[in-house]
């Protein structure tokens, strides 16, 4: 008898125990294992130039728009004020050709008709009078050649008539429209030559294209800069997450918004608190770099946790711990 009571005591004993934590596995909150990841930057010059000032070391905190390095600009800027003269010269000669002919332009050209009209009617009457003693004489008292010589001055001074008269016209109706529109080419040329070489002052100045900090100063005063030489690497700020893998099983508990506790090794007292932002669709394998309880070939989903404010505590690639602060049953 006393060996069934004994029997009895036992088996209840062992069926509350593994009713208990059976029960409580279920409570356990759930845990998924990843790192700190954050977004980095390689800024580069687009321009080959000397670097001329840095600004900042590595470690700095800076912000968005903050000088970071600038090159030499000296031939720049000289060639900017060669531009500038040249814009100026081609706008004035714009303007000049919009306002026409000035007054005295006009006056001058009407002067100039009424002196070949003179000229003309002088050297008129010197033919005819020529040709007629020419005539009378039978060519006795002047020769032909004298004739000839009155014939084309005469010519002449009818030519030079036209030709005041078509530069009294010109000055009258000033310019013509296709020069005005070849000037305006001109200037509109000569101002998209200066902003750009002005775009080139403004990239000689690299600077801060979020709040981030310097985690890399690769250039110094003096290094050539171009396209393909990294000047410094950046890490953001803001935003900052974790990124982790989940199974199938366990993904049916979580949702986006879910919060969760970031726990650091450093840190196993302070967690943070971050909040699902991204569940991926697609299943891959596991990482070498992540450490989870299941087999590493096991097919996992990717989920980021994002984590608002500042909190230097977590370093690009730190291991960490994600216990969530509740699961969806």
């Amino acid at each position: 008898m006393k060996k069934i009571i004994v029997l009895i005591f036992i088996l209840f004993v062992g069926g509350a125990s593994a009713y208990y934590f059976s029960s409580s596995s279920d409570t356990l909150p759930l845990t998924l294992y990843g790192n700190v990841d954050q977004r980095q930057v390689h800024l580069a010059f687009i321009d080959s130039e000397r670097v001329k000032d840095v600004y900042v070391q590595e470690g700095d905190k800076v912000s968005s728009g903050q000088l970071l390095a600038k090159q030499e600009t000296r031939r720049l800027e000289d060639q900017i004020r060669i531009q500038e003269e040249k814009l100026k010269s081609s706008r004035i000669q714009l303007q000049k050709m919009l306002n026409g002919s000035r007054p005295e332009e006009i006056k001058k050209a009407e002067a100039e008709l009424e002196i070949a009209v003179a000229q003309q009617v002088l050297a008129q009457k010197d033919f005819d009078r020529i040709r007629k003693l020419w005539t009378q004489s039978k060519g006795q008292a002047v020769s032909r050649q004298i004739l000839d010589e009155a014939e084309q001055s005469l010519n002449s001074a009818k030519s030079k008539v036209k030709g005041a008269e078509n530069s009294l016209a010109l000055a009258v109706k000033g310019p013509r429209a296709e020069d005005i529109d070849q000037q305006r080419a001109v200037v509109g040329s000569n101002e998209n030559e200066l902003q750009l070489l002005s775009n080139k002052l403004k990239d000689a100045e690299l600077r801060s294209p979020s709040d981030s900090t310097v985690t890399r100063r690769l250039l110094e005063p003096g290094d050539m800069a171009n396209s393909q030489k990294t000047a410094f690497s950046l890490t953001v700020n803001d935003p900052l997450w974790v990124r982790a893998f989940i199974n199938e099983v366990e993904m049916s508990k979580v949702a986006l918004g879910d919060k969760a506790e970031i726990i650091t090794d450093a840190y196993p007292d302070n967690p943070i608190i971050g909040s699902v932002s991204f569940i991926s669709s697609a299943p891959e394998f596991t990482p070498k770099s992540v450490e989870t309880e299941d087999l590493r070939t096991s097919l996992v989903y990717e989920i980021r946790f994002s984590v608002k404010g500042n909190h230097p505590e977590l370093k690009l690639g730190m291991p960490v711990t994600v216990r969530f602060l509740s699961v969806h049953q």
